[in-house]
């Protein structure tokens, strides 16, 4: 009888950091293999579908009250319209002059659904009179017509694929 974890291919978690897209025959038995293998192999194709958003924005002086109210404003019409919105976090620095933005998309489709969204969006107009954008990163699999779309709109967007590493977040 053949074992099951000696034919089975597997990507991630147990293969070597600079092979991980490609699979890989184990020759493991069901012994030798931690149960957890099987939970991060399954966590790292999550990851992979993702959708990471990081921005700088300069905050304009005397605007830091209206700010902060905005971007609560923001995240409550997120939170509520957004099912595949699965973190949206905002950050001040020490001296107030700077706002950084985290988002998570549950994957390219959730994307955008918050993109075709921003032209219905409330805050977006006073979020956009309170900040100067600094910089804009997204990560993850962002497809070509997406990149497209916000070069055309002139929005200045850095891409970045997904190498490898884990996520513990439950969606």
């Amino acid at each position: 009888m053949s074992n099951v974890w000696t034919e089975m291919t597997m990507t991630g978690c147990l293969a070597s950091p600079g092979l991980v897209d490609r699979p890989h025959k184990i020759g493991w038995d069901e012994q030798s293999v931690h149960p957890f293998a099987v939970t991060c192999l399954k966590e790292e194709i999550q990851v992979t579908k993702k959708i990471r958003f990081w921005a700088e924005y300069e905050v304009k002086p005397g605007c830091i009250d209206q700010l902060r109210e905005v971007a609560q404003q923001q995240s409550r019409w997120a939170k509520d319209g957004e099912p595949g919105s699965l973190a949206m976090n905002w950050y001040l620095s020490p001296d107030e002059s700077r706002l950084y933005t985290f988002a998570t998309e549950e994957d390219m489709d959730a994307t955008w659904f918050h993109s075709k969204r921003q032209r219905e969006n409330p805050f977006a107009e006073p979020f956009g009179e309170l900040v100067e954008t600094r910089r804009m990163c997204m990560y993850g699999p962002i497809d070509d017509k997406y990149k497209e779309l916000m070069s055309k709109a002139g929005i200045e967007i850095e891409y970045f694929e997904w190498l490898t590493g884990f996520d513990r977040q439950t969606n």
